[in-house]
């Protein structure tokens, strides 16, 4: 393989770089030589997760070759030093480690595509681990059955601990074989075929992933495992001194906020208390049980032989029951006339620090998140052991305590701030009234609760206080870019906005403004009823259909416009006396976004079908859809990209709402952050920039993206993504654009023709 020096580092490639990947490498190596972020956009099918993967762990080579020999020192220091029982011994946190590349996507899929890229380089024997759950990971029948995540894990370690999984003690049983076990030709293995090859072997994949965390370089993870404190404090993930990789980050801000916020319900509290003195029951009963038996023997009665049974005080069990009556009573007294009441949403808002008034007013203080958590674990765990006893007592888990418990440690969250004063309340009441709010609506049946943070700052900021050596984010769609590390609450001082690996030449796009009569072709909310509106949307994509050859992706706003749409080409009948969706199907085969997320990939494999038939097919689907990320349109399927309308988000949803408040407040503070009308039109734009990705995909493709909406033709062209700046041109109606398009994939074809002669 290829080898390249980038900035003092060699670099090894699986072929040539293109100019682009080497721009992206040069900007990783930058950053990690400096101990800087990076923001880097490169466009899908440029190679970005090979440049990710060569250049980070090239870097990481360097790295282990210049900290070994002090590593090696300190360990024969740390070696003498235990021999002399030296009291004075210092601590680990002065020890000098290797740095471990963290590699965060958004899904297990797009982590299964990583693996396939890294088994192509020459880094595929670096130490790997892709972490996932008992949900992809578990082989015990017993435990999959199980429906709840919650459920299957206490299961599992029950079944762990008291030696009744095969697979498990198999494992362990193998240890020393491992490596050799799943030698795979050299080739990381991934999901599907390290679920395969342990069943295989009668092993646990579970716990054999966590034996390869342990020792690995390089950890596949998806982004909640490093952003939900709750997850990265269980799967025991250390960030300091690694390099954090956010790929596919597009979604980052949205994704961080989540991370952050909760929502329940005062039924939900209700539960919580139902689980709890259920709990309590089935204490006193085994209790008494236990008691009985001591009374038949003559074994020395004591404490100890409890607590053999018990694996918690009934004390703590009858606290938390009085906690959560409590609490129960404090939310059913809320003072609401000191809320604030807000235009075009029902409910009622508070700032953040009302929430943790709320605890406070029950006696949940924040010193007591992590025993709370401690104690519902320890519940759970013994419902399972106790489990037919435990459905006298209506009690199958202990999912809603378990919910509860990370409500108080959300709520509760350590900010970013390192030094001490992060357990004070003060500074928890300063961070929940800037960066949260509280939204309560009320109804008949219960009171739902929304917690929501409105700043991606909050969680990227306590990342990187935890001593990281960087952090990079990457994407094929991050533009417009200055908008979206605004919106991230870091800084990034290394930044790409890379061109494509295709040529312009390779792309036709174009903006409709108007429609044939000359009326705007405006998609607000107003107009989208309008029937000579959607008529003239069906007609543009049936002329689209006799020019642009094999597949077409056609993209909605939203489920119930595209079904609005659809339902109207299937009444509007044309000239012909047939309706625009039967003409549509005489010259494609027509296909529509499940709603199932099951039934996605049978319409994948039908849409290619049709494709390789020589008739070509039409996908409609939804911007934020199943369909617009996340699935690999190569080549034929992906002819064309025609885009209808703005994805903006619910103007009245109350999260919405509730932003652009948030927003309104923080712009008068500081000049940097986003207005809410550019948060709000940058949400619709990236939306369908990430559409019109699915057009190009390596280098040789070609199509073209037609953008139909008025309001595409006055838009800012480095709202677009980079390489589409220098191609998309505005057209008063689509006749024109149509001739061009037509004339793009006739000269693609005399090309591609000349090329076979």
């Amino acid at each position: 393989m290829p080898l390249i020096d980038v900035e003092g580092i060699s670099v090894s490639f699986p072929y040539t770089p293109y100019s682009c990947q080497n721009a992206f490498i040069k900007s990783v190596m930058i950053a990690l030589k400096n101990k800087q972020n990076a923001a880097l956009e490169s466009p899908t099918g440029t190679g970005k997760t090979l440049s990710l993967l060569c250049s980070t762990l090239a870097w990481l080579q360097a790295e282990k070759v210049k900290l070994a020999p002090e590593i090696v020192r300190q360990a024969a220091v740390s070696g003498n030093k235990g021999k002399s029982n030296d009291s004075n011994n210092g601590g680990s946190g002065d020890m000098i480690t290797f740095p471990k590349i963290i590699y965060a996507s958004r899904t297990h899929s797009q982590l299964t595509q990583v693996i396939s890229e890294l088994n192509k380089t020459a880094y595929k024997h670096v130490n790997t681990v892709l972490l996932a759950s008992r949900d992809q990971l578990c082989v015990n029948e017993q435990v999959k059955k199980i429906t709840s995540s919650h459920a299957k894990g206490m299961m599992c370690r029950n079944l762990v601990s008291t030696r009744k999984c095969n697979y498990f003690t198999t494992l362990e049983t193998d240890e020393d074989m491992l490596s050799m076990l799943y030698e795979n030709n050299g080739d990381i293995l991934d999901i599907d075929n390290l679920v395969k090859k342990a069943k295989h072997l009668k092993h646990c994949p579970f716990f054999k992933s966590r034996k390869d965390f342990t020792k690995a370089d390089l950890i596949l993870l998806p982004y909640n495992y490093i952003l939900d404190p709750k997850l990265r404090a269980a799967q025991k993930i250390d960030l300091a001194g690694n390099v954090i990789i956010f790929d596919e980050a597009h979604n980052l801000e949205n994704i961080c906020e989540e991370s952050s916020s909760i929502n329940f319900t005062s039924t939900d509290i209700s539960m919580c208390l139902k689980e709890c003195k259920g709990v309590m029951e089935l204490y006193l009963s085994l209790e008494e049980t236990v008691r009985d038996e001591m009374d038949n023997t003559d074994l020395a009665f004591g404490e100890a032989n409890l607590e053999k049974k018990f694996p918690f005080e009934k004390n703590d069990c009858a606290q938390l029951l009085l906690l959560l009556q409590n609490f129960e009573n404090v939310i059913d007294k809320i003072d609401y006339s000191v809320s604030k009441t807000v235009q075009d949403i029902d409910g009622y808002l508070f700032e953040g620090s009302f929430m943790i008034d709320l605890l406070q007013k029950a006696g949940i203080e924040k010193a007591a998140a992590s025993s709370i958590s401690s104690l519902v674990d320890k519940m759970g765990q013994f419902i399972v052991k106790n489990q037919f006893l435990a459905r006298e007592f209506g009690l199958s888990s202990s999912e809603k305590l378990l919910e509860f418990a990370n409500l108080v440690s959300t709520i509760y969250a350590d900010s970013y701030e390192k030094d001490e004063a992060t357990s004070s309340m003060r500074t928890c009441q300063k961070v929940a009234s800037s960066l949260f709010k509280l939204y309560i609506t009320k109804s008949n049946k219960c009171v739902e609760f929304h917690y929501w943070c409105f700043s991606a700052g909050h969680a990227m900021r306590y990342i990187q206080s935890r001593g990281v050596h960087s952090i990079i984010v990457a994407s094929g769609t991050l533009s417009p870019l200055h908008q979206y590390i605004n919106s991230i609450g870091i800084d990034f001082p290394i930044t790409l906005e890379n061109e494509h690996a295709a040529k312009c030449t390779q792309i036709f796009s174009g903006a409709i403004k108007n429609t044939s009569t000359g009326e705007p072709l405006l998609g607000t909310f107003k107009n989208r009823g309008n029937m000579v509106y959607m008529h003239e949307l069906g007609s543009i994509i049936y002329n689209s259909s006799k020019i642009i050859p094999q597949g077409i992706l056609v993209f909605f706003p939203s489920y119930s416009q595209m079904n609005l749409l659809i339902q109207s080409w299937k009444e509007k009948k044309l000239k012909s006396g047939r309706t625009i969706w039967i003409e549509l199907e005489r010259y494609k085969d027509l296909y529509v976004e499940p709603k199932d997320k099951s039934d996605v990939p049978l319409i994948i494999t039908r849409f290619s079908a049709s494709i390789e038939s020589g008739k070509g097919a039409i996908l409609f689907a939804v911007c934020r859809g199943k369909m617009s990320e996340g699935i690999d349109f190569k080549d034929s399927q992906s002819r064309g990209v025609i885009i209808i309308g703005i994805p903006f988000p619910p103007l009245r949803e109350p999260r919405v709402v509730l932003k652009k408040i948030y927003l309104g407040d923080n712009i008068k503070k500081n000049s940097l952050v986003l207005s809410p009308d550019e948060w709000y039109k940058l949400e619709g734009i990236r939306a369908v920039n990430q559409a019109i990705g699915r057009v190009i995909r390596h280098k040789d493709d070609f199509g073209a993206v037609l953008l139909l909406d008025q309001r595409f033709g006055m838009m800012d062209k480095n709202q677009y993504p980079s390489w589409m700046r220098g191609s998309i041109k505005s057209y008063d109606t689509s006749k024109i654009f149509l001739e061009k398009c037509s004339q793009f994939f006739s000269d693609k074809e005399k090309k591609n023709r000349h090329l076979s002669g």
